[in-house]
């Protein structure tokens, strides 16, 4: 699937446009799959496998990505993984929470619809960045960029001089960048908010089974 996006990618335009759509759909591909496989696991080691089968996948797209020359480079190629984990790991959490297989099916396209309802941060916030006051609009505007995996995705490759929310169309339908200034937030920062985020859910799964069986 990822490489079938790249492929098309390729085909349709040049680096580093290529690359940025090729990692943009991938990402697409992570969200919405790597939940669902998570929760047929039957406890959370299970899910967690399951989740990184699909994490690890995006490897060789990554791989090939870093192999052609094009914006991504081997460090690069890294930083996403890491930072797809993050965020995979936090969805798999999610469904663990329950104990049903159907709920927990449930939880993975509630954890799904979450992350890209998060991602399309940029436009549905745009009233409420809006309304706040002095240094809380840049304050909101930064939160609404921190926690979105796209934008922490692009920013690993600066090289690509890739704006998500000035790309045309965009530009007109977010206050991000145009009537909002927004500050560029280190990808790290948003792996490790996810990576905290799917520890604590975790825990609270794990402890949640053993009140269940004793």
């Amino acid at each position: 699937m990822q490489l079938a996006i790249f492929a098309a990618a390729s085909a349709a335009m040049a680096s580093p446009a290529s690359d940025m759509a090729a990692l943009l759909g991938s990402l697409l591909w992570l969200v919405l799959a790597a939940p669902i496989f998570a929760a047929g696991g039957r406890c959370l080691l299970d899910g967690m496998v399951r989740a990184g089968a699909v994490i690890d996948a995006g490897i060789v797209v990554l791989v090939v990505l870093a192999a052609s020359g094009g914006a991504v480079g081997p460090l690069a190629a890294v930083k996403i993984y890491l930072l797809w984990c993050a965020v995979a790991l936090t969805e798999c959490a999610v469904t663990q929470q329950a104990a049903a297989p159907r709920k927990r099916f449930i939880l993975g396209i509630v954890a799904a619809t979450a992350v890209l309802i998060t991602a399309a941060g940029p436009f549905w916030t745009n009233a409420i960045v809006q309304s706040a006051e002095g240094p809380w609009a840049n304050r909101m505007a930064l939160a609404v960029t921190a926690s979105n995996p796209v934008y922490a995705t692009v920013a690993t490759v600066p090289q690509a001089k890739f704006v998500w929310n000035e790309m045309p169309i965009l530009y007109e339908l977010t206050v991000l960048g145009r009537d909002v200034a927004i500050r560029t937030c280190p990808w790290y920062a948003t792996a490790i908010g996810y990576a905290v985020v799917a520890l604590l859910l975790m825990l609270r799964a794990h402890v949640g089974r053993r009140r269940r069986l004793t």
